[in-house]
């Protein structure tokens, strides 16, 4: 008896190549935005991109579970290109760690293609903290004037009023508000 679950090629079905399905889907997708450069898509674009969405989404249905290097490096190369195409070439905060971990995790699956000891080295994994670290002052996002009711929490829980809490949270938040300005 064959178990088969939503992922298994059924014995009549080959297993797609997730790579020429990725690769047909950039092709067809630069190709239509190509096309209507400097004018807005009209309902047989709108159609079109959904139809090539569809197929790409079955064909990376019907390859799971990815278990290539080469596969998924180029899944996570066409995610970065789709993140770039709505947050621009230079992201900034957040966009950009996000992006730098993207072509990071590309990058290692690249490497580690056909190699079962690939692992991250010690550098590789210092570089990723440095540059979510470098990011991370760009993504701090507190209130400048904080809710009545966190300063009330704060306060019952560090045994003062809460005008003390408001003057600390006040001071301790000031080099940051200079550093933002």
């Amino acid at each position: 008896m064959l178990i088969v679950s939503d992922h298994t090629p059924r014995d009549t079905e080959r297993k797609p190549d997730i790579r020429a399905a990725i690769a047909a889907y950039v092709q067809q997708s630069d190709e239509l935005h190509a096309a209507y450069v400097g004018r807005p898509y009209d309902a047989a674009s709108t159609a079109k991109i959904e139809q090539l969405n569809a197929e790409l989404d079955a064909a990376i249905t019907a390859a799971l579970p990815i278990t290539d290097a080469a596969d998924a490096a180029v899944l996570i190369e066409l995610e970065a290109k789709l993140f770039r195409e709505f947050e621009g070439d230079s992201p900034e905060g957040i966009h950009r760690t996000r992006l730098t971990i993207l072509e990071a995790a590309r990058d290692y699956c690249l490497r580690g293609n056909g190699s079962q000891s690939a692992k991250p080295t010690t550098a590789d994994l210092q570089d990723m903290v440095s540059a979510f670290g470098a990011e991370a002052p760009a993504m701090l996002n507190v209130p400048a004037v904080p809710a009545d009711k966190l300063l009330e929490a704060s306060a019952a829980a560090a045994g003062i009023t809460a005008e003390q809490a408001r003057i600390f949270y006040t001071s301790m938040l000031q080099p940051f508000l200079g550093r933002a300005a």
